[in-house]
């Protein structure tokens, strides 16, 4: 446990999950914009589908553990912290993304993401980029404060959604809701549940590593491809999210005790919002310069996918760095809201 600024012990091995959620999210875009422009990094992909089941799960469940203070807020606290902070940088970094494709190239991946300004509207909606993740977590809070005296009913309403999505019954046209209800359970557990989960991981670490990692494996190369679809494949995907989840996590306290002091992982674990927003306009521009300059063969595929991943968690800290020095401290961080005190009862 690692002191802070602040009056609050901090949680090294949090830092370290979440700071490994994000590691995970720039292999898999540096991936999939690599493959985009021509190149085939296997071996990346490869571990890529291995990670899946691992990087959203540990994201959102880690974001639930830290943000359980919401729970004792007033809504109108909520809404002037954390949701205000959500609208504000999921508007400005949509916009920002929205004139990037649309006058400087075009998003390989995600091809109408620039094309209309519509998309400003609809976003709000049916999101379609990257940042997805900040509309999700706005949702994710207010569903977790609204619920917070009915917690059983709450992760049972979501692992119920959750695994009808898995098999298929549920059939969202847009990607980001079918990821709001396949991810909002990890969330809310976290939320509810975050003190025994950390407690308990944090007394038995190799013992539930070692019974995660073996689960892991015999769910996703034994029984996965077995299953072609239905609740059974559900059942067996959140099951393999989970143990995904607890080996991660197990690892991350690993990490903690090899390297308890100066982990890197864990600062990217602390900073993930500028990594999150920009980094994604970081690969674009690179993996098509690299295409335009590169031979398209195996070895400038991984290393390229190895440079990308350098630049996408380096260089946003760096501009982060850059603009509070600048005094632009708004473009990664929202202007404070106030929260007006709530009037006394008479006779109170």
């Amino acid at each position: 446990m690692n002191q802070t600024s602040g009056t609050k012990p901090r949680i090294e091995w949090l830092d370290i999950a979440k700071g490994g959620s994000i590691v995970c999210v720039a292999v898999f875009h540096s991936t999939l914009y690599m493959k985009a422009n021509g190149f085939d990094p296997k071996l990346a992909a490869a571990l890529n589908e291995l990670l899946t089941p691992i990087r959203m799960p540990m994201f959102f469940t880690i974001s639930g553990i830290l943000g359980a203070g919401v729970l004792k807020r007033e809504w109108r606290s909520l809404f002037a912290r954390q949701i205000w902070t959500f609208a504000y940088l999921f508007a400005l970094w949509s916009l920002i993304r929205w004139f990037y494709f649309r006058n400087v190239q075009d998003n390989v991946i995600v091809k109408t993401e620039g094309d209309t300004l519509s998309e400003l509207a609809t976003m709000w909606i049916m999101p379609e980029s990257g940042l997805w993740f900040i509309w999700a977590l706005a949702i994710f809070f207010v569903i977790g404060r609204l619920f917070a005296n009915a917690r059983l009913l709450a992760i049972g309403i979501s692992l119920t959604l959750a695994a009808m999505t898995w098999a298929g019954v549920i059939q969202p046209g847009n990607f980001v809701h079918r990821n709001v209800l396949v991810y909002l359970p990890f969330f809310l557990c976290g939320l509810y549940f975050g003190k025994p989960i950390v407690s308990r991981l944090a007394e038995r670490p190799v013992v539930i590593g070692i019974a995660a990692a073996i689960a892991f494996v015999l769910l996703k190369l034994g029984l996965m491809p077995l299953l072609g679809g239905g609740l059974d494949y559900a059942a067996a995907a959140i099951l393999l999210s989970v143990s995904g989840l607890m080996l991660g996590c197990t690892v991350a306290i690993g990490l903690g005790q090899l390297w308890p002091r100066y982990n890197p992982i864990a600062y990217i674990g602390r900073n993930t919002l500028p990594i999150y927003v920009t980094h994604v306009l970081l690969i674009s521009a690179l993996s098509a310069f690299l295409a335009r300059s590169l031979p398209h063969n195996a070895g400038f595929a991984h290393a390229g996918v190895l440079f990308l991943i350098a630049i996408s968690l380096s260089v946003p800290l760096m501009l982060r760095a850059g603009a509070d020095k600048m005094q632009a401290w708004w473009i990664y961080q929202a202007p404070k809201m106030a929260v007006q005190p709530q009037a006394r009862r008479v006779g109170s």
